[in-house]
């Protein structure tokens, strides 16, 4: 199974059994009857694991949520994130409840140093 570029590794599940080929050609008619029905029970515990997995990574990341520390987040080598991280980041910088941040206060608050890194005005 080659990774898709769209959905990150942690939301990613594992394949298990067998890939359903449209192509599969099943001459017998009770054959054909017990495949459809062992594929609509895989395609079932297939969506169930799904689920799972969904409530899982929504439960580690209320737990992330819960224990955030801007100083932590802001650290990260890997910028893997959240909405619901960058929830608790939006709402240390949305001083009025308007749901706005000053992109300028933030990046001041993300990279102490932006200050004296940006390029002069003569550049603009």
């Amino acid at each position: 199974m080659t990774p898709s570029r769209d959905i990150p590794d942690r939301d990613r599940l594992p394949h298990y059994g067998p890939r359903f080929s449209p192509r599969t050609r099943i001459r017998s008619p009770r054959a054909k009857l017990l495949w459809d029905k062992w594929r609509h029970v895989w395609m079932l515990s297939w969506e169930r694991q799904r689920r799972l997995n969904d409530h899982l990574m929504y439960l580690k990341d209320l737990e992330r949520v819960r224990n955030f520390s801007w100083d932590d987040w802001r650290k990260r080598v890997k910028f893997d994130t959240s909405r619901m991280e960058m929830g608790a980041v939006a709402d240390l910088f949305d001083r009025n409840g308007e749901g706005l941040i000053d992109w300028q206060e933030f990046i001041a608050a993300l990279r102490p140093d932006w200050q004296e890194r940006k390029p002069s005005d003569r550049f603009r």
